[in-house]
């Protein structure tokens, strides 16, 4: 699908692999949810990995050698992700239920900023969880 578009980026603007956006939006989930943050500052990052999980078969390849393990790894190195996360980080799994309420209205609340179909909250932890599980894009980094 790639190959058939025109590229017409300017070549001094640099750009982000959707994957690499994807661990940033995952990793401000963690620290979000790690520090009891208001969920309105950071709960559109579920929906936004999702939509990036469910679209990879889409994207353009990673860079010749880089694979998810190599890009998380050097993005926890230059340090643009704080910490290492798997699918049984608490920020993924909505424990409790004051929590999961917490999150459930914040989500209702973004809902008059998307005009197309909303993704579950439920469903977008599922599908994050799922990927991290087969992913495993920090196996390679020491986790904390």
């Amino acid at each position: 699908m790639w190959a058939s578009h025109l590229d017409t980026r300017p070549a001094q603007v640099p750009c982000v692999h959707p994957i690499a956006t994807l661990l940033g939006k995952l990793d401000a989930i963690c620290n979000q949810h790690r520090r009891d943050a208001e969920p309105s500052k950071y709960i559109r990052h579920f929906e936004d990995a999702y939509h990036i999980i469910t679209a990879l078969d889409q994207l353009p390849p990673l860079p010749a050698g880089l694979s998810i393990r190599s890009l998380g790894a050097l993005m926890r190195g230059d340090r643009q992700i704080r910490r290492s996360y798997d699918e049984h980080d608490p920020a993924f799994e909505l424990e409790g239920p004051t929590d999961h309420a917490r999150l459930e209205r914040a989500h209702a609340a973004l809902g008059r900023w998307y005009w197309g179909p909303r993704v579950p909250l439920l469903t977008a932890c599922a599908t994050i969880r799922t990927w991290l599980a087969s992913e495993q894009p920090f196996a390679d980094v020491p986790t904390g």
